[in-house]
């Protein structure tokens, strides 16, 4: 990793790194990354995960901020190595890979699916998906399916998942408000 934003500081822009699509999370982590890194780059948005695989093959961009159950194949097969993963802790996948706080770039972060209703559903309906919901997430062939995509479930509800959410939301503002996401 080093060695890359060595290479990002020396030709600002030059390098170029495939996303899932702007304003994904694996876009704005690399955006967020810029900072504390000192370095700069060119986001490649792409329309999925699909594209990027043949777009790091083919030689099109030089690097490629993706989920670890999509380049696990490419990494196994020795065709990609990773530079660092965007998590809290070293990924079981890619233990020898730096987090991004270890790399001197900040905190990570997972990609988050959140099963909202609208304001004012009924308690009861809300049970009903809630319990649904927390059942499918412990079924164990669901389990067994995101372990081997190298995916944690983390089951947070209720306060706790709006105190993430806004807490959050807080830390990515600045991110959003520099790429012009939001409103500053």
């Amino acid at each position: 990793m080093q060695e890359f934003i060595a290479a990002a500081k020396a030709s600002p822009g030059k390098l170029r790194v495939a996303t899932p699509g702007e304003g994904t999370i694996s876009h704005l982590t690399l955006e967020r990354w810029q900072v504390p890194g000192g370095f700069k780059t060119t986001p490649v948005p792409f329309s999925g995960w699909g594209e990027t695989s043949p777009a790091i093959l083919g030689g099109h961009v030089d690097a490629v901020m993706a989920q670890p159950g999509e380049v696990k194949p490419l990494v196994d097969a020795k065709k990609l190595r990773v530079l660092a993963v965007a998590s809290p802790q070293r990924h079981p996948f890619f233990a020898e890979a730096p987090t991004g706080k270890e790399a001197g770039l900040g905190d990570g972060i997972g990609t988050w699916f959140v099963l909202t209703a609208p304001k004012g559903t009924p308690r009861q309906a809300l049970k009903v998906l809630h319990d649904s919901a927390k059942a499918a997430l412990e079924e164990p062939s669901f389990v067994a399916l995101m372990k081997s995509r190298g995916v944690d479930i983390d089951y947070k509800s209720g306060d706790k998942l709006r105190q993430e959410l806004v807490r959050e939301q807080k830390e990515w503002n600045d991110v959003l408000k520099r790429l012009g996401m939001i409103k500053k």
